[in-house]
């Protein structure tokens, strides 16, 4: 049995050419959202009845709504009641880190006191911390680099944003509701299935220009911030809908779906089984 996860919808990711020559006796090609699986069957190769669909999900009792601890605090410099977004994404260009900067700076200019996260690393690091000096807003932006206590620097966010220019299915977005934190993200990829537009977080389109884009950004985020009662039900709703289609249990019931069904079919046909692009494995 030979199953393949792929979890990117374009670049700089592509299904590797190993995959594609491998298709003929790969059982199945697994996307993590629907327009992703289509994604895969028009423009990567994957033979369609060959693609399944299985959404990522996460762990809500680890990820869950709490407050953060003192000592991440202390570390951060960031007292109770400063009004904090963040990001969680490798620095990578499709993330777009320098749109969640130029949002960063136009909140500043109408919240002073807010602070800005940005945890993940890699290679524009340095590229986005000049940037951040241009903008003068390197004292309110803390770059924290890797992090293994990404639960407890969720807790400690008002908002969460992602500036990403495509996407499949983000775990970290997804991690962000399960905390109860409302999220303002670019509506790429399937980012449109998992955050309720108006209900859990704000979608951004990326159609307009990159100014107007972080001006959108911005507005949502100064939004929640100033509006608490209006944030902490969009935190609530997005746990809710994390409960009912994200968690990792459903993710595994997929997975343990799709494997019996070829272990099954295996049983009584010749050659690799079809799965079904059309086959949705997961209730």
């Amino acid at each position: 049995m030979i199953c393949s996860a792929l979890h990117s919808t374009g670049l700089p990711d592509h299904v590797e050419f190993s995959n594609r020559l491998l298709a003929p006796i790969t059982d199945a090609f697994i996307a993590v959202a629907e327009p992703h699986g289509e994604y895969l069957a028009k423009h990567e190769g994957c033979p369609k009845d060959k693609v399944a669909v299985i959404p990522n999900g996460v762990d809500i009792e680890r990820f869950g709504p709490g407050w953060p601890s003192q000592q991440l605090r202390q570390e951060l410099g960031i007292a109770k009641g400063t009004p904090t977004a963040g990001i969680i994404a490798a620095l990578r260009p499709e993330k777009d880190h320098e749109l969640f900067l130029r949002a960063a700076s136009l909140v500043h200019d109408q919240i002073p006191e807010a602070r800005f996260v940005i945890v993940g690393d890699g290679p524009r690091r340095r590229v986005l911390e000049d940037m951040a000096k241009e903008l003068a807003v390197e004292e309110a932006v803390l770059f924290l680099g890797t992090r293994d206590d990404v639960t407890d620097i969720l807790r400690l966010l008002d908002v969460v944003l992602l500036t990403s220019k495509m996407e499949a299915n983000p775990v970290s977005i997804i991690e962000a509701m399960a905390c109860e934190k409302p999220v303002v993200v670019t509506k790429v990829g399937s980012v449109g299935e998992t955050v309720i537009a108006g209900t859990s977080g704000y979608l951004i389109s990326r159609e307009a220009d990159e100014f107007s884009t972080a001006e959108q950004f911005a507005a949502r985020t100064v939004e929640l911030m100033r509006n608490t009662s209006q944030a902490e039900a969009m935190g609530r709703a997005g746990r809710e809908n994390v409960i009912s289609h994200w968690s990792i249990e459903r993710t595994i019931e997929g997975y343990e779906e799709l494997i019996s069904g070829i272990y099954a079919s295996k049983q009584v046909e010749t050659g690799p089984p079809r799965v079904g692009q059309r086959d949705v494995l997961y209730r």
